[in-house]
């Protein structure tokens, strides 16, 4: 489904709101170039691809950004690093929430 040059084709209605948030994060400009946009700044940051989904009549749109895997390690460490500078006792059911918690970053 993926080729180089993918066509956009936006549908009538717009979320304005949306829109707005995403020309102020800069990783859109209007007229169709947000998809582009966003791609490219994933793929310079040396993240995975986005998800697109969406159905044939395009009443929904679904677009799934996984979180980058440096910025994973980076989040257990600072973690780590904060609890070890912390001194509180915790019972088994908070460390295994914890841990559970640090495997979902």
């Amino acid at each position: 489904m993926e080729n180089k040059r993918s066509k956009i084709i936006a549908r009538r209605y717009r979320n304005r709101r949306i829109g707005e948030f995403l020309k102020e994060l800069k990783l859109t400009e209007g007229r169709s170039t947000g998809i582009p946009k966003i791609k490219k700044s994933l793929k310079d940051n040396n993240s995975t691809n986005p998800n697109f989904q969406t159905d044939e009549e395009r009443s929904y749109f679904i677009a799934e950004i996984q979180i980058n895997d440096l910025f994973k390690e980076e989040a257990q460490e600072g973690a780590q690093e904060q609890a070890q500078d912390i001194k509180i006792t915790l019972t088994n059911t908070e460390k295994k929430i914890i841990k559970i918690r640090l495997f979902m970053l």
